[in-house]
């Protein structure tokens, strides 16, 4: 089962700037090999264990220079390893709110995963950074039970290919929380 991640960058609402929601596919036969690169990637670095990578500034005493090296590492290792990323943006003049601006993007994002999985006769599980928004469960709800709704060239688009959806406690992953 491949697996999107999901997070967003640019909540803060200024006019004429973006709100930016983005997701990597992770393929089911490198998951485990790519979380065991980010770990060896952290060691050689000597990242602490509790450090999560997400965010500027870098782990205490890390140049910022070599923090972008180490980002750039990963990045490179989940090339490797055949990951996809996937980003869409909505200008925050658009949207009314940075939630309305999340679930727009979660939208296109599930869209665009969907497609994804369809010629490869596949199928994903959607991740997405836990956050309060009081209308974010029952828009799971939605895309899993009937898909996108209010498609310009129909009512719904029912999301085939994706199994589930999942609301994550940012940036941690139970299995391996280390390797964030």
């Amino acid at each position: 089962m491949h697996l999107l991640y999901c997070d967003e960058s640019n909540l803060e609402e200024r006019s004429g700037d973006f709100f930016v929601y983005g997701g990597i596919i992770i393929p089911p036969e490198t998951a485990k090999i790519l979380s065991d690169q980010i770990g060896e990637i952290r060691t050689r670095a000597g990242v602490n264990d509790s450090f999560i990578l997400k965010f500027n500034p870098g782990p205490p005493g890390m140049s910022h220079p070599k923090f972008i090296a180490l980002k750039k590492e990963i990045i490179e290792s989940a090339i490797a390893q055949g990951c996809k990323f996937l980003a869409s943006s909505i200008l925050h003049d658009v949207a009314k709110s940075p939630d309305e601006a999340r679930r727009k993007e979660i939208n296109r994002i599930c869209y665009h995963f969907n497609c994804y999985l369809s010629p490869i006769n596949s199928h994903g599980l959607v991740l997405i950074d836990r956050f309060s928004d009081a209308q974010i469960d029952s828009h799971l709800r939605e895309k899993f039970s009937i898909g996108l709704t209010g498609m310009p060239y129909s009512d719904t688009l029912k999301l085939k290919n994706i199994v589930g959806f999942h609301s994550l406690l940012s940036g941690y992953f139970p299995e391996n929380s280390r390797k964030l």
